[in-house]
């Protein structure tokens, strides 16, 4: 994403969330929800498979990981590459317990 220039456009839109109308509110809330929940599924099966460490808390932990991801894209912007993002989002990983590069 950064490579391009791009970025997560529900990350963008979060950042000035109280000025959007309702329904644009509602919308990017549903993606962060869909968001979580497929991310705990992720984190409940490596868990099960042994690939994740039991996390406190499967639902928190994928919230965590969505917010590090999403403010590596904001924090990593200005330096025009995909490097400072790709550092923070291994970082986030190996917190966690996980091999990014595995």
């Amino acid at each position: 994403m950064l490579a391009r220039g791009r970025m997560c456009l529900c990350g963008m839109l979060a950042s000035d969330f109280e000025t959007l109308p309702a329904a644009v509110q509602q919308r990017v809330s549903e993606f962060f929800g869909r968001s979580y929940v497929w991310l705990e599924g992720v984190i409940d099966q490596g868990v099960a498979d042994g690939r994740i460490p039991a996390p406190v808390s499967p639902r928190a932990t994928a919230e965590a990981l969505v917010a590090g991801l999403e403010r590596a894209m904001l924090v990593s912007r200005p330096s025009h590459g995909s490097e400072r993002f790709e550092a923070i989002a291994d970082a986030l990983l190996e917190s966690m317990g996980v091999n990014s590069r595995g």
